[in-house]
């Protein structure tokens, strides 16, 4: 091949492999706590801190096929868009992560600690933590890790975990697939998992728990109310029952175990409808069989009865005990 030749398909070599290069970020924004911090990132790990300057600071790598990186002030909101293109690689990213070919994003991004953030993402994994206001992270494919957010909580994902620890305020965890493990939370809580397990350790006064094929294990403190439901796997909550306080619960063939801690003043509605048992270990009252058919019920009342506990299951069986 001759000199010429050689020029040439080097020429259409490098217009027809593109390379991506890592782009260096390191810009800031000034900032104040009536600003809304919305965040938009495909692919990558996003480390998100809220802290006590007024200024919003985007520090780390680019995606290599960023097309196009937006930070800047729209109205009352401060916007930061790692734009990729349409036909990404997305669902195999994080494998490719561990063979170091598609780093994606690696951002540290630091915001007003009383500003309201959102977040959305696909195959991102979020590290969130020290917002006071209202945070809301969504990502698909990715884990999210938060810790020490107030007043508003809503973390999303579809197949990924989620940890979360001194989390206050409303908060909502939900999740599709993954797993959720929540330590030290306070407030009102909604912990949501169709096939993960969900795990808690919380001082919240109101908590609902929902999963259809994973466990959920509770250990609450103080409650006005608990709603607990599952579908095919079992449920089990230690708490004690304040005064008024109210707990509903049900399944269809999980068991449901509730433990009182301390004693419990409320009127209990159990009831079995095929083939569960119910286990009372409160009082002596035992369960009434149906007349007709497999099921069974019982009801009784414990001190001055001024709260309420209905379960009811399809075929799964119910608990109550005392610790």
């Amino acid at each position: 091949m001759n000199s010429i030749q050689t020029i040439v398909v080097a020429l259409i070599t490098s217009i027809s492999l593109p390379v991506f290069a890592t782009q260096k970020v390191d810009k800031q924004l000034p900032a104040t706590a009536n600003n809304n911090i919305e965040i938009e990132n495909v692919r990558g790990v996003i480390n998100i801190h809220g802290w006590d300057k007024a200024q919003v600071s985007v520090v780390g790598t680019l995606d290599p096929q960023t097309e196009k990186f937006i930070f800047e002030q729209q109205g009352n909101s401060i916007v930061i868009k790692i734009k990729t293109p349409s036909n990404i690689d997305r669902g195999n990213y994080f494998e490719k992560q561990l063979m170091h070919d598609e780093p994606g994003s690696n951002l540290t991004i630091n915001v007003p600690a009383k500003a309201k953030l959102s977040f959305n993402g696909i195959s991102t994994n979020i590290i969130v933590n020290n917002l006071q206001q209202r945070t809301d992270i969504n990502t698909v494919s990715g884990t999210i890790k938060a810790t020490n957010l107030g007043n508003t909580v809503n973390l999303n994902s579809v197949s990924g975990d989620i940890t979360s620890t001194q989390l206050t305020g409303k908060i909502n965890l939900s999740t599709v697939s993954g797993d959720i493990e929540d330590q030290q939370s306070t407030g009102r809580l909604s912990l949501q998992s169709v096939s993960g397990s969900v795990n808690s350790n919380s001082t919240a006064t109101e908590v609902r728990a929902h999963s259809v094929s994973g466990v959920i294990k509770l250990n609450l403190a103080k409650l006005d109310s608990l709603e607990l439901d599952t579908v095919s796997d079992n449920a089990s909550a230690n708490f004690t029952l304040n005064e008024h306080g109210s707990i509903k619960a049900s399944s269809v063939s999980g068991d449901i175990s509730l433990n009182f801690t301390k004693d419990v003043q409320a009127s209990f509605r159990l009831t079995s409808n095929v083939g569960g048992r119910i286990i009372n270990q409160l009082t002596k009252d035992k369960a009434i069989e149906a007349k007709y058919g497999p099921g069974s019920k019982l009801q009784f009342d414990t001190g001055n009865a001024n709260g309420t506990v209905n379960v009811a299951t399809v075929s799964g069986n119910i608990e109550v005990k005392h610790n």
